[in-house]
């Protein structure tokens, strides 16, 4: 389950013991949050870093990414994990720092400094006090300008990382997420792990992180966001003073855009046996990127199909039927494809029941546009959660990220409230439709294949993968 679904739970959790009707009702009648949607300022850095910028003086802290075309996405797949790798030895040692300096000078003022990739981008962030915010710009300019990989952090960094790959095979949570992301994306570079396989990763050596860095991070693929305690004018003088001066004359990597990863047509089932006390089960395909025009109806639909209390999976399968311990739908986009999912944890005698009522619900929400009541209720519950996100200089960051990453537009927070409101009915049915297919999807299954593998070809081919097939 998402963040924004979570916190939906909890908001609509008082309605459990009520009937729907009365629930939608009870959501409508709750007072308005009040929302200050803050202004987005939008500047340059002398050397033509693009800048996001929330100004915000309700505490003494200023805080800051930078954000660098360098995931996942530009790995080739013979070094997956590399830019995960290239990215945390940012911070371990510079021309002036050594590896602790970064964490002992930031931990002695209360601060702290890290980088990491992702599936579509590198990040070096920091979150400081004002008063230490030379500090905090001195080891930003030393990580972003001037990291020299020591051969020591690197293998040991390289080691911590075959460890976290082999590890991730003693949790069902890990692996349901391994097999989900394989079977769904197939080549694609998000069907990878983020962290590599081990193959790749005991392949990769220090100076494939230099070059990596040399050519993936650079001031023209990068933008800066900050929120906190400073002005647009500190901000300038400050940050270029910091990293103004940042170029990289060494020949660029090649920035391929990944083709978006097709729709799987039909219905297929992957099974992974692993000796687990219930079975972890995730169904569904491809769907949308962050940046495309059903994103928020799609976000709607799917709180509304599996997303809380109120939800049609959670009332039917979970409080209804009780066949789940855990179950929720969710779309999840990226910079270069997504997907729409439904996740469930039951019992293995319960796993045939269960997949038959989710499809049985993925029809009926397919058929007939939702009620007036629980459009608005979800609508509420969706623009609460939007104010809540506001509140703290990490969760505007990270609203700042989203919107720097996906080319979404300065206006972005003022516009969320009005593009919700015009969301309407057949707006979600046809979102629903096309991303929560009953008859195209695939489904990924972790658990005792002893107990599991005889019904499971009622909803697909059966293949059996091996746990070790994902990290290999």
């Amino acid at each position: 389950m998402n963040r924004t679904h979570r916190i939906l739970a909890g908001v609509l959790g008082f309605a459990v013991a009520l009937t729907a009707p009365q629930a939608y009702a009870a959501v409508k009648k709750a007072p308005a949050r009040a929302q200050s949607i803050p202004v987005i300022e939008k500047m340059t850095l002398s050397n033509g870093i693009p800048v996001l910028f929330i100004e915000r003086h309700d505490l003494p802290i200023v805080s800051a990414e930078l954000i660098v075309k360098a995931g996942q996405a530009l790995e080739p797949s013979t070094k997956a994990g590399i830019a995960g790798l290239t990215a945390y030895l940012l911070t371990k040692g510079s021309q002036k720092h050594k590896a602790e300096d970064f964490s002992e000078l930031s931990e002695f003022v209360g601060g702290s400094i890290h980088a990491a990739a992702g599936r579509d981008r590198a990040t070096i962030a920091f979150s400081f006090l004002k008063k230490d915010l030379p500090l905090a710009l001195e080891l930003f300019r030393e990580a972003v300008m001037f990291p020299t990989f020591p051969e020591g952090e690197f293998k040991k960094a390289k080691e911590l990382t075959l460890a976290e790959i082999e590890s991730s095979l003693d949790d069902p949570n890990d692996i349901s997420r391994l097999l989900a992301s394989k079977v769904l994306y197939g080549d694609h570079p998000y069907g990878r792990p983020i962290c590599g396989t081990l193959g790749s990763v005991k392949g990769i050596q220090r100076k494939d992180a230099l070059d990596f860095h040399r050519s993936f991070f650079r001031p023209e693929t990068s933008t800066l966001v900050v929120v906190g305690d400073i002005t647009s004018a500190e901000l300038m003088e400050k940050f270029n003073l910091s990293i103004g001066d940042w170029k990289n004359e060494s020949p660029a990597g090649t920035l391929f855009e990944p083709a978006p990863a097709p729709r799987f047509s039909g219905k297929k089932v992957v099974l992974v046996d692993a000796d687990v006390n219930q079975a972890y089960i995730s169904l569904g395909n491809t769907a949308l990127r962050r940046n495309d025009p059903d994103y928020h109806r799609s976000e709607l639909m799917s709180f509304l199909f599996g997303g809380g209390y109120l939800s049609h999976l959670y009332r039917e399968i979970r409080t209804n039927l009780g066949l789940a311990y855990s179950v929720h739908s969710q779309i999840s986009p990226g910079a270069y494809a997504g997907s729409a999912s439904v996740k469930i944890q039951t019992k293995s005698s319960s796993s045939s029941k269960a997949l038959e009522s989710i499809l049985f619900e993925m029809k009926k929400m397919n058929k007939k546009p939702v009620g007036r009541n629980e459009l608005d209720s979800g609508k509420i519950a969706m623009k609460g959660e939007f104010a809540r996100g506001l509140e703290s200089n990490d969760e505007l960051l990270d609203q700042l990220v989203d919107i720097a990453s996906n080319h979404l537009g300065s206006d972005t927070l003022l516009r969320y409230s009005e593009i919700i409101d015009g969301l309407n009915a057949e707006d979600l049915l046809k979102a629903s439709k096309k991303y929560f297919d009953p008859d195209n999807y695939v489904i990924s299954v972790v658990g005792k294949a002893s107990e599991l593998e005889a019904d499971l070809d009622r909803f697909g081919v059966v293949e059996k993968w091996s746990k070790r097939s994902l990290i290999e």
